[in-house]
């Protein structure tokens, strides 16, 4: 499903919030219903669209997640499952490598079949630069292989010694690498999102669960 469960629900929304619109026009509706609607058909042929219905049936193509079968079986709210997998990229645990964890990204993988969910919150193993460290250190040896080749070359091609020492380049190149990836691993906290945060979404579909399974 490449579609959260938060995103089908929105859609009925937004369909459901048109056939009010239509239903407040009132006597105007029988006129606007007259006129050829998309695709060659009316609108008459369209609405009414049973929202609560459409709702239900989404809903249930989820039941077997696990993440969705605890928020229904009130084990774990969506909410709450957020909040704990969250947990890896809160305080120190932002800057420091994460050992890889397949319980973790599994409980992850299911509950971005719900709502959406940033990438700073997998645990893909120490190498991967979704933090501080690893960034700054990957970043700071992919220089100094720049730098070794190019005072390795430049004496054949120039006559003259490279003009950048080893202590000019460590310095130009660890200070940046360490902000740059403070700079990146800050930005990948956030997830640009349509209709609100990732915790907003998991509220969303929690009182969903709770309108039609509690």
């Amino acid at each position: 499903m490449s579609e959260t469960l938060y995103q089908r629900l929105i859609r009925v929304d937004s369909i459901e919030s048109t056939q009010r619109e239509l239903e407040r026009l009132g006597d105007e509706r029988r006129d606007f219903e007259t006129v050829t609607g998309f695709g060659g058909r009316h609108i008459e042929n369209i609405l009414p669209y049973d929202c609560q219905a459409s709702r239900k049936r989404d809903m249930g193509q989820y039941e077997e997640n696990p993440v969705f079968r605890d928020a229904i079986k009130g084990r774990q709210s969506i909410e709450e499952s957020l909040k704990e997998l969250a947990q890896i990229n809160q305080g120190i645990r932002k800057i420091l490598p994460r050992r890889k964890n397949r319980a973790h990204n599994e409980r992850l993988e299911q509950l971005g079949q719900l709502i959406s969910i940033p990438d700073s919150f997998s645990a893909d193993g120490i190498l991967i630069p979704d933090n501080v460290i690893t960034g700054s250190v990957e970043a700071t040896a992919a220089l100094f292989t720049v730098y070794s080749f190019c005072e390795l070359i430049w004496p054949k091609i120039t006559n003259t010694d490279f003009p950048m020492s080893l202590k000019d380049m460590l310095f130009f190149s660890v200070t940046p690498s360490l902000l740059f990836g403070g700079l990146i691993n800050f930005l990948r906290s956030f997830y640009p999102l349509q209709g609100g945060s990732f915790f907003e979404e998991a509220k969303y579909v929690d009182q969903k669960i709770q309108e039609f399974y509690g």
